[in-house]
């Protein structure tokens, strides 16, 4: 941390800076005179083996050149010729041994002129050497440099001598180490003949050629730079290298490494000494400025600056004087303005508040205005846009759905208003929730029936789905409505749902002291009409909402109709269920009909719309269930025909009990029977009904 803290300051910026300025040139300096330092050592060390190889040439010329005159002069010796004419074979080698000794020679043989040796002295060859030139022999681990010359009296042939000297002997090697001072190795052709390398094995990497420029070679233990020379005699080679070291190299460049690097060092101290002056002298005024700043800072007195400078310090120090006298003059003059500020603040903080009231009152109006009819979704999506609620409207395609109880008007007839009111609050309770829970918009209660839109004020790309599951849930709630109502005394209810999917005009409808927030358009009139063709517990979908919905719906009927005031049919399904994320159904249908030991005669009338029809017809009940019956009329009957019926042959006052119901399908090919579903039924018809099915079942 102190480190980072450090090298983040002005000091140790300007510290590194100097320091990189100082040190990378020395650096760039030590690299570039390494470098040269190595080049001129090895240059160095390969005119060193330059100088070993002419030193070794110049030896074994020497000895060659020795070996030719000997042998010259040993031939045309008048003793060795008279003792070789005579045969005298002890007087020969008597002389041979003489001469081996002075000439320092390792073999002397004389040969007659067929060159059978006649005597010897030294080792002796197993091949005779003739007179071409000087010729390498080698036997054993020997190797020699031969020479041979022929031994004339006048014309005559005598014989020959040959000399030879070994380069194993210690002449021959002592010689090598008087003159040189570097290591040797001598081979013939691919074979080490002397060397006095301390490993004693030729150099691993090594080829046997020449070299003539100094290379890297090493040996099982130690590392050369090696050179290389051949010489030829005869048909066979002798080659010979000098070899420096590696180790001596590394000693020397190391020892010369060391040397540069103590003068750097010291330069460095140096350097470093010079550097910590110069940045006391630099940093000494920037430390004062900066203390001081700290000090106007904490609203401390600035300490003495060293104003009397001559340099740009002395100046600084000068204009930050004048800057602290004229902060304290800005600091009097920023007073004044906060307490004028301040007195602004207070003034619009009641303001705010005053607004926050507003805005808290008008938050609390719309909870109340739109609370108990949309989800808190919506109500949400109008408290953070309240533009929503200014007159005016929009087209939107929607999902209408209506639902309306079925029976309503001859339940209200028959109970007392307080409990009518009581059964419509327990139904609406349940049916909002679950509006609410699909966010569904509650547009109207019209006494028992509900008006409710999809799509708006919200977008719901789903609508469609979502208003089907709606209904499924609403009918599917109304065992729990029953449920209740049966608890209280109150008769079960039954609704019909009808939905649309069509363009309507949505908006905030009314005046500036009234408004509302509603939907208009021909598709709430045509969802009324759809609704209308439903019986309890039914839903019926318009081609449109099911096109919306797509292919996850069942379908449980089909048929078309012709509502008032449409011009062409309109084709409408009965729904029982939706899948995809929804996956809800309609709990259970009604039991299968029981055909009836008697049939039971009725009277009927032919409703038209809220009009009464034709009447005093009759007909008879054939089978019978809980909510239908299959009737036969005695007339043709119209699909979805709505009827007011009452009982026949029964006690008066059984029989002005009104039910009703509705024709939903024809049943048999040529009989004028059909099913009927029973859509408002008194208790008095219900358990007249209940004992006839339970008889037919006996």
């Amino acid at each position: 941390m102190f480190i980072k803290e450090y090298l983040t300051s002005f000091r140790g910026r300007l510290t590194a800076l100097v320091m990189t300025a100082i040190l990378l040139p020395m650096i760039i300096a030590s690299l570039l005179l390494g470098g040269m330092l190595e080049r001129r050592l090895r240059e160095s060390f390969e005119s060193r083996l330059e100088a070993g190889l002419k030193t070794f040439s110049l030896i074994l010329n020497n000895k060659d050149k020795e070996l030719v005159q000997g042998l010259s002069r040993i031939a045309s010796d008048n003793t060795l010729q008279i003792t070789l004419e005579l045969g005298i074979v002890p007087q020969l080698r008597k002389y041979l041994e003489t001469q081996i000794e002075v000439l320092r020679f390792s073999t002397l043989i004389v040969a007659d002129a067929q060159k059978q040796v006649v005597a010897s002295k030294g080792k002796v060859f197993s091949a005779f050497i003739n007179d071409e030139g000087s010729q390498l022999v080698t036997e054993g681990e020997d190797a020699l440099i031969g020479h041979s010359k022929p031994i004339y009296k006048g014309d005559h042939l005598l014989g020959y001598v040959l000399g030879a000297v070994s380069l194993k002997e210690s002449n021959f090697l002592d010689y090598l180490h008087e003159k040189l001072v570097d290591n040797y190795a001598i081979w013939v052709d691919s074979k080490l003949v002397s060397t006095n390398l301390r490993s004693n094995v030729l150099p691993i990497n090594w080829k046997f050629q020449e070299i003539s420029r100094a290379k890297d070679a090493w040996t099982g233990s130690d590392d050369y730079k090696i050179m290389v020379k051949a010489i030829d005699f005869g048909k066979r080679r002798l080659s010979y290298a000098v070899l420096l070291p590696l180790e001596e190299e590394r000693r020397e460049f190391w020892t010369m490494v060391g040397l540069i690097g103590l003068v750097v060092i010291c330069l460095f101290g140096l350097i470093m000494l010079l550097l910590r002056r110069f940045m006391h002298e630099l940093i000494g005024p920037v430390t004062q400025l900066t203390k001081a700043a700290s000090n106007i800072e904490e609203g401390k007195e600035i300490p003495n600056l060293d104003d009397q400078r001559t340099d740009e310090f002395g100046q600084m120090a000068v204009a930050f004087k004048r800057m602290v006298e004229n902060l304290k003059r800005s600091e009097q003059e920023l007073k004044g303005h906060r307490d004028h500020l301040q007195e602004l603040v207070k003034e619009r903080t009641a303001e705010l508040e005053a607004t926050h009231k507003e805005a808290t009152e008008l938050s609390e109006f719309l909870k109340k205005m739109f609370g108990r009819y949309l989800s808190i979704e919506v109500m949400n999506s109008l408290l953070e846009n309240p533009s929503a609620l200014e007159l005016g409207g929009e087209r939107r395609n929607v999902t209408i759905m209506m639902s309306d109880l079925r029976g309503f008007t001859a339940l209200s007839e028959r109970l007392e208003p307080e409990q009518v009111v009581k059964m419509l609050n327990g139904y609406f309770e349940v049916m909002v929730e679950v509006v609410h829970q699909f966010n569904g918009t509650i547009n109207e209660i019209i006494g028992d029936s509900l008006l409710v839109i999809f799509g708006a004020p919200q977008e719901m790309p789903d609508r469609a789905q979502r208003a089907i599951a709606c209904a499924i849930a609403m009918q599917n709630a109304m065992a729990e409505v029953n449920e209740k109502n049966r608890d209280k005394g109150l008769p079960e209810l039954e609704i019909g749902i009808g939905l649309h999917d069509t363009e309507v005009i949505v908006g905030n409808i009314g005046s500036s002291k009234r408004i509302k927030y509603s939907v208009v358009g021909s598709g709430v009139n045509m969802t009324s009409r759809i609704e209308s063709y439903t019986v309890g517990g039914q839903i019926l979908i318009s081609e449109s909402v099911r096109k919306e919905a797509g292919e996850i719906l069942r379908i449980d009927g089909q048929r078309e109709v012709l509502p008032k005031g449409a011009e062409v049919p309109l084709r409408i399904y009965e729904i029982g269920g939706i899948a995809s994320r929804y996956n809800i159904a309609l709990d259970g249908k009604d039991p299968d009909l029981v055909t009836l030991s008697q049939k039971l005669p009725l009277r009927y009338t032919i409703l038209e719309g809220k009009h009464v029809g034709k009447k005093g017809l009759e007909g008879l009940v054939v089978r019978l269930s809980k909510k239908s019956a299959e009737i036969a009329f005695d007339e043709p009957v119209k699909l979805l025909t709505n009827l007011k019926l009452n009982l026949g042959d029964v006690y008066e006052e059984l029989a002005v009990k009104d039910f009703y119901g509705k024709v939903m399908e024809r049943l048999g090919e040529n009989g004028q029977s059909y099913l009927v579903r029973f859509t408002s039924v008194p208790p008095e018809v219900v358990s007249y009904f209940q004992a006839h099915q339970q008889h037919a079942a006996k």
